[in-house]
């Protein structure tokens, strides 16, 4: 290979890596549109979760507070047994006055159920969060247009 194509293959060599390096402004614009796509999935989960809350939780927990308030008479009618069989217990009737429905559980509160109920999911969001964070660190140490075009687009 003579010296003259030698030195026009370095200096197209040389364009494409000069062409390649990324800039700040570059980083910065890159940055931007992971901020962008990340306020997007935030805005998606939220309207998601309101559907899920509506469509799937709040008839559960609904369902769960029905149960709940036959629960409550049965503790209350329990009560009144338990009344009765300590009554009866000084006679030896009945063995150990406290019984199993006494134990049962109080309804709980509504907005305490379903926090529960999102609270995997909202863990989960802000799990994949995290990675549009780490993403724009990423960039910023990226090297070439095309390393930080492929951090983008693996979030996409």
């Amino acid at each position: 290979m003579s010296a003259k194509a030698r030195g026009k293959e370095q200096l197209t060599h040389t364009r494409n890596t000069t062409m390649n390096t990324i800039n700040q402004e570059q980083r910065e614009a890159f940055v931007r549109l992971l901020r962008d796509a990340k306020e997007r999935r935030q805005k998606l989960f939220e309207h998601r979760l309101h559907e899920k809350v509506n469509e799937e939780f709040l008839p559960r927990v609904v369902q769960r507070q029905g149960i709940a308030g036959v629960v409550e008479k049965i503790g209350k009618l329990s009560s009144e047994l338990t009344k009765s069989a300590r009554a009866l217990q000084s006679v030896d009737v009945v063995g150990r006055p406290d019984g199993f429905w006494s134990r049962l559980l109080k309804p709980e509160d509504m907005n305490e159920v379903l926090e529960r109920m999102k609270r995997p999911y909202q863990e989960e969001h802000e799990q994949s969060m995290r990675e549009y964070d780490l993403a724009a660190v990423r960039i910023m140490s990226a090297d070439t247009v095309e390393e930080a075009r492929g951090i983008v687009e693996s979030l996409m």
